[in-house]
């Protein structure tokens, strides 16, 4: 099993929504995401709150909240796995995309950076128009280096690292 992960999957699930969010705004300010993810904004706050204090959130008082260098590498890295998941279910399972957005939701946070690179190669072996045949498919893993390959070095998503030396 892979190590661990010290930033919670509920603060996953925050970075991830704000790192989103900043997409498309300067900055993401609590009443937004209290309705991006269905919470309420005193619940957000507090949130933020311990993800500044693990440094991955810079925010103002009664202001808007950006990712720190860490914070945006941990969210990156959540919302890759995320939309791994959500592909392969979709795409090769057949699964409607909104329980694929569900269930990618639920794995997002309990796959390892090994599983997510073999997913990740294995969906850019289908994409790229090769042939998969179940007892040929261990070459596929070792061609390419994928985007989470130091996490899968060491067995857990570094970019926590900064989170948990906080």
């Amino acid at each position: 099993m892979h190590r661990a992960d010290p930033v919670s999957p509920t603060h996953q699930m925050y970075l991830k929504a704000l790192f989103r969010l900043c997409r498309t705004h300067p900055v993401g300010r609590v009443r937004d995401l209290a309705d991006e993810l269905g919470l309420t904004p005193g619940t957000v706050s507090t949130a933020l709150n311990k993800l500044q204090e693990l440094g991955l959130v810079e925010r103002e008082h009664y202001g808007g909240a950006q990712l720190t260098r860490s914070g945006s590498a941990l969210a990156q890295c959540v919302d890759r796995r995320y939309e791994t998941l959500k592909s392969l279910l979709t795409e090769v399972f057949g699964v409607p995309e909104s329980d694929a957005e569900s269930d990618a939701c639920l794995m997002e946070h309990a796959v390892s950076p090994v599983t997510i690179n073999r997913i990740t190669r294995f969906l850019e072996h289908l994409e790229a128009g090769k042939s998969v045949s179940l007892s040929g498919l261990e070459h596929i893993y070792d061609e390419s280096a994928a985007a989470c390959a130091d996490c899968e070095a060491e067995g857990y998503c570094k970019a926590a690292d900064s989170a948990a030396s906080q």
